[in-house]
């Protein structure tokens, strides 16, 4: 900063004189301030598997003394696109495809801010684009029945479940299959067939041993199956206990199950539930045989006794222990 005194001096015929002054003040030019960027998304270096299908940046940018210009996005030092008003942002909406595509490797990403001026400012982070995993193939699994069964022919339901994940993707669909033949596939978990609306799918299925099937699908194609065997039992005509001077006891029963007047080591001897299936199996081995029943749930069964040309029932009540 500097003074200077400009003055007036007037003179006339005679030598005499007369004065005026002022003062000038020169300051120094005011610096133009460099503009302010700074990318508020992502907030610090990220990494992201090849095939990212998002990848938005967004940033905010000022000037004291003048106006922003524009603000440019550079990946590896390449132009990708000037953006002119706040918010800066790429990546997204109708340009989401101008940041994606990029392979496995590590790629500097800067946005420059440029004044009325000319002057500029800079902010970057680091995108570290990883190879993408080996599709892992879904998962699943029958979770009714959870084993191999067994029903009577002429059996009224047969309700299956099974539930499917994917670690690296979704479950597109999960179809049931029978003996090879497509059921119907399941778009939406829970998945499950013969139940509700489609409750005849499962349904009429004759004397016979059949391969249920269920098969997965991902996104990417990838497939996993689970299976079990059902056994489709010929249904037999059946006599009253006492015609054959058959006992069963004790009835209500909790843990064992005793039958008397049976013919030794011949035979068998099945508990079938409500919906037919056969959820017991033994062989006669003597005239009085045990059966432990503690592991069926507290129920009301059929018990069916096979042996000759000759078949017989009776109705069974499972208690809890507790009961």
């Amino acid at each position: 900063e500097c003074t200077y005194v400009f003055s007036v001096l007037a003179t006339d015929n005679e030598g005499a004189t007369a004065e005026d002054t002022f003062t000038l003040t020169v300051t120094a030019v005011a610096q133009n301030q460099v503009p302010t960027v700074m990318i508020t998304t992502p907030v610090e270096d990220i990494t992201l598997e090849e095939g990212y299908d998002s990848l938005a940046v967004v940033a905010e940018a000022a000037d004291t003394d003048g106006t922003i210009v524009n603000v440019g996005l550079y990946i590896d030092g390449v132009l990708i696109r000037e953006d002119l008003d706040a918010p800066y942002t790429w990546g997204s909406d109708a340009n989401a495809a101008e940041t994606l595509g990029l392979e496995e490797g590590t790629y500097v990403f800067s946005v420059l801010a440029t004044d009325n001026e000319g002057a500029t400012a800079e902010d970057t982070f680091t995108l570290t684009v990883s190879e993408a995993p080996e599709n892992l193939l879904p998962i699943v699994m029958f979770t009714t029945p959870i084993d191999d069964i067994s029903v009577e022919e002429g059996y009224t339901s047969l309700p299956l479940v099974a539930e499917a994940t994917d670690a690296y993707g979704t479950i597109v669909n999960v179809g049931l299959y029978i003996n090879g033949t497509l059921i119907r596939e399941d778009l939406e978990a829970p998945y499950s067939w013969g139940s509700d609306a489609d409750a005849d799918e499962t349904l009429g299925l004759q004397e016979g041993t059949y391969l249920i099937r269920v098969l997965a699908t991902d996104d990417q194609g990838a497939t996993a199956e689970d299976t079990f065997t059902l056994t489709v039992e010929e249904a037999l005509n059946i006599n009253d206990f006492e015609q054959l001077d058959i006992n069963m006891y004790p009835n209500p029963a909790s843990a064992n199950l005793f039958i008397t007047g049976l013919v030794e080591n011949q035979g068998k001897i099945k508990i079938v539930d409500m919906l037919g299936r056969v959820v017991l199996k033994t062989k006669i081995v003597n005239e009085t045989t045990p059966i432990d029943i503690s592991k069926l749930s507290a129920a009301t069964y059929m018990v069916v006794i096979e042996f000759e040309n000759e078949v017989t029932s009776r109705r069974l009540i499972k208690i809890s222990a507790l009961d």
